[in-house]
C-alpha cells in the first residue's frame, strides 16, 4: 500500500521501527548533521536503549532551554497582566473624573406661546 501511494519506506528484517530510526539518526549525526536535524519523535518504552549520548544531551539541552523559555514567557504574561490591571485602574479613575466634571444635562425648555 505503501509503494502504491508513493510513500518512502523501510524494513530490515528482524529489527524493530524504533531501532532502525535510532540507528539511521545516529549515521546522519556521524555524516555531520547536527542533532537538532536528526531528532525523530518515537514513543517507545526502550528507545532510550538504542539512542546515544548525542541525542540524550541534546534533549537535554533542549529541555532545559524550553523551562527557561517558558519561565520567560510566564514572566512577560506577569508583567502584561500588572500593566493590564493598571491600565484598567487608571481607565476607571478617568472615567470617575469625566463623570464628576461633567455637568448634568439641562432640562427642556417649555416654549412660550
Amino acid at each position: 500500500m505503501l509503494d502504491a501511494l508513493g510513500i518512502a519506506h523501510l524494513s530490515v528484517p528482524g529489527y524493530e521501527a524504533d531501532d532502525i530510526i535510532a540507528t539511521l539518526a545516529s549515521q546522519a549525526v556521524d555524516a555531520g548533521r547536527p542533532p537538532h536535524q536528526a531528532t525523530t519523535c518515537v514513543t517507545s518504552a526502550d528507545m532510550p536503549a538504542t539512542w546515544d549520548d548525542r541525542f540524550v544531551e541534546y534533549g537535554a539541552r533542549q529541555r532545559r532551554e524550553a523551562i527557561r523559555q517558558l519561565a520567560e514567557l510566564r514572566r512577560r504574561l506577569a508583567a502584561a497582566e500588572d500593566a493590564l490591571a493598571d491600565a484598567l485602574a487608571s481607565m476607571k479613575r478617568a472615567e470617575a473624573t469625566f463623570d464628576a466634571a461633567t455637568p448634568a444635562p439641562l432640562g427642556r425648555r417649555e416654549r412660550s406661546p
